[in-house]
């Protein structure tokens, strides 16, 4: 070999080390370029292979002044990288040869420029994918970084090879772009050849985080509900996300996906890559009550960005610079009243009544918003001593005035409780789905039965809504992570509430001389009463207003002791006694007896009790329910019991009637006139003898 020579196969050296480090410094996470010396070294060993193994970083601090300042790009291994530099798994790489080891002399020849640009080697489709023509440059392998963002490639011929990045995770933004290695390359002092190439490729991310709040009736916040998040695969089905792009736990506890939300309501999730997203509802927590929708997607797209775009109607908030998804649950409710029998029908709590009136029930019923995915929703009426008056019932909006087509609920009269049940056809588009969100108002009558229960226990009426209270899926082809539904609604929840219809007994206590109890005196009880058949010269006859209607309530007889109860229950109000028959030698009342019949009932109610089955709502009390019973007798004082006394007297007490009053009476009249002619007789004659 000659001089020339010798100094020529230098020069290739320092010309192929210089264009190396030049190419391979435009990839590495350093930017800095080896300084090319002298290889004294052996030539390129043509009988070897050589390897690329990539180190695969995300980064997205300062590329100018990385810390600590890296070593240069040198293709050795265990280089140092940036502060913040994390390894990047799932990032795939496929390496094209696009030139033999003896054409590196072309390339690096005296005259040479160096390596051309990389991107003489592929084109970009309107996608923005690298295309490389494979029957130019074959295809030598392709590799996918580990967890420690590795991914190497063994066993390669020498030669010159494209590196292009084909996937990359959802949290890179842009993968890099082609750039090319060449095997073997010269160490950055230029005095050796290294045929296992290492490259530091890094990839900037984006992440982003997202945020929603559930909130149930007035506005509560739901603690406790739990939610899923799935990321949409590339097959278009969703996949539970257990994990962060950081590798952390999401809900910071285990790896199961499941987040539940806070105090508050709500629920963050930070660091997410790109990509499409929703949150499911899995459950509700001790939140009884409350509707489970385990089919509403709740969706968004994170984009390369980091930016939000909430997707397919996800209701939001935004407060200040924060928005979040805003879900908001509210349970159905149901309320039962009175409709009190004032000239103007008023709801009340609680009533009283007389045995056999016509008592008017209002049922109020809050319709929940998806009442049209519900397959039950039924109104479960029982009575307590009342029985429903059959055919009564309607249904009407919430304006109480605009009823709802009998055609779209089912009514069902229960025996032997005297009750009905309602159901409701929750798909029909006029019936109860139209007031989805809103009131519905049932109505009804029903009939206070003799065998009442006049203590202060009342007469409940309890209504009860029945509804599923789970949503579930058709089917889980979407990888929804829900059971999907049962043939028949199961799961079902209800609320209780009730109305208390009181009625009073009143009790006679009938005495005569030193206090004793008359047995056997009659007495009619009449009430004033719009529709009353006892009028005019009839009422006038008994002592009572001729002027206004009445109406016999019943007729008492006193027993043994002088004492009789009423036999059936009395609502409050103003009733009178009228004698009509009493005891030898004593008189009958001159006139009926006015009696006001004003018992005060409170009502004490237990605190709603919750279960996962059933609420209660107001629940009687009885150890604490009161029940001040008074009577005013005559016009005269309370009395602090529903006894009315009444004492009938001998002598001459004028009687309006007959009785052995009147035959004393008759025997005072006789002895009267008897005297009278007497003392007349006796006075003629005295006047005859002057």
């Amino acid at each position: 070999m000659n001089e020339r020579t010798t100094k020529n196969k230098i020069i290739i050296r320092k010309v192929i080390g210089l264009l190396m480090c030049l190419a391979m410094a435009a990839v590495m996470l350093p930017v800095n370029v080896a300084k090319a010396t002298s290889v004294n070294g052996p030539v390129i060993d043509t009988g070897k292979t050589g390897s690329i193994t990539i180190h695969k970083y995300e980064y997205n601090g300062s590329e100018a002044s990385p810390s600590p300042t890296p070593i240069a790009g040198n293709g050795r291994p265990n280089q140092t990288i940036p502060d913040g530099a994390v390894a990047l798994e799932g990032a795939g790489f496929t390496i094209y040869k696009v030139a033999d080891a003896d054409d590196l002399n072309t390339y690096y020849g005296i005259s040479s420029t160096g390596l051309p640009d990389a991107s003489s080697y592929y084109t970009t489709d309107a996608d923005g994918k690298y295309k490389v023509d494979t029957a130019k440059y074959p295809e030598a392998g392709t590799k996918t970084t580990d967890v420690n963002g590795l991914a190497a490639f063994q066993n390669l011929d020498l030669g010159i090879y494209l590196v292009v990045e084909t996937s990359t995770p959802d949290k890179v933004t842009t993968p890099i772009a082609p750039f090319l290695v060449s095997v073997p390359m010269t160490t950055s002092e230029g005095d050796d050849w290294l045929y296992d190439i290492h490259v530091y490729p890094k990839n900037k991310t984006t992440y982003g985080g997202v945020s929603l709040k559930k909130t149930g009736n007035a506005n509560a916040n739901l603690a406790g509900v739990t939610f899923v998040l799935q990321k949409k695969q590339d097959s278009g089905v969703y996949q539970t996300v257990t994990q962060d792009d950081k590798g952390n736990n999401i809900n910071g506890k285990d790896n199961t996906g499941t987040l539940t939300t806070a105090a508050d309501g709500t629920i963050t999730v930070e660091d997410l890559s790109q990509g499409d997203y929703r949150f499911i509802e899995t459950g509700i927590g001790t939140n009884y009550g409350y509707i489970l929708d385990g089919v509403t997607a709740y969706t968004f797209t994170i984009g390369a960005d980091g930016s939000i775009t909430y997707t397919n109607n996800t209701p939001t908030t935004t407060v200040g610079s924060d928005t979040y998804i805003n879900i908001v649950n509210k349970k159905p409710d149901v309320t039962k009243e009175v409709l009190n029998n004032l000239p103007t029908p008023t709801p009340v709590k609680e009533a009283d009544y007389s045995v056999g009136d016509t008592v008017s029930y209002k049922i109020t019923v809050n319709v929940p918003s998806n009442i049209g995915d519900l397959r039950k929703f039924q109104v479960k009426d029982t009575p307590t001593n009342l029985k429903y008056t059959s055919g009564s019932l309607k249904v009407y909006k919430a304006d109480g005035t605009t009823e709802i087509a009998s055609s779209t609920y089912t009514i069902t009269d229960n025996t032997p409780a005297n009750g009905f049940t309602v159901d409701f056809n929750t798909t029909d588009a006029v019936g109860i789905k139209a007031s989805a969100g809103a009131d519905i108002i049932i109505t009804y009558n029903a009939v206070l039965q003799n065998g009442a229960v006049t203590t202060k226990d009342g007469n409940a009426n309890t209504v009860d809504l029945i509804y599923e209270d789970k949503i579930l899926p058709d089917n889980q082809d979407d990888g929804n992570p829900n059971p999907t539904k049962t043939p028949d609604p199961t799961e079902t929840y209800e609320i209780e509430d009730s109305a208390t219809v009181y009625t009073f007994k009143m009790t006679i206590n009938k005495t005569g001389e030193n206090d004793a109890g008359l047995a056997n005196v009659k007495f009619d009880l009449y009430k004033e009463d719009s529709v009353g058949t006892v009028t005019g010269d009839d009422a006038a006859a008994l002592g009572l207003d001729s002027s206004k209607k009445w109406t016999k309530i019943e007729s008492l007889t006193t027993g043994a002791t002088g004492e009789i109860s009423t036999a059936q229950g009395l609502a409050n109000g103003t009733y009178y006694l009228v004698e009509t028959e009493t005891n030898d030698g004593y008189n009958l009342l001159s006139k009926p007896v006015k009696v006001e019949l004003k018992a005060a009932y409170t009502t004490s109610f237990k605190a709603t009790s919750t279960g996962e089955s059933k609420t209660t709502k107001n629940e009687i009390d009885t150890a604490n329910n009161t029940l001040t019973e008074k009577m005013s007798v005559n016009d005269g004082a309370d009395q602090n019991s529903l006894t009315v006394s009444i004492k009938n007297s001998k002598g001459f007490t004028l009687p309006t009637t007959g009785g052995a009053g009147g035959f004393l009476f008759t025997l005072i009249g006789c002895c009267i006139m008897i005297v009278g002619i007497i003392i007349f007789r006796k006075t003629r004659n005295k006047q005859a003898a002057n």
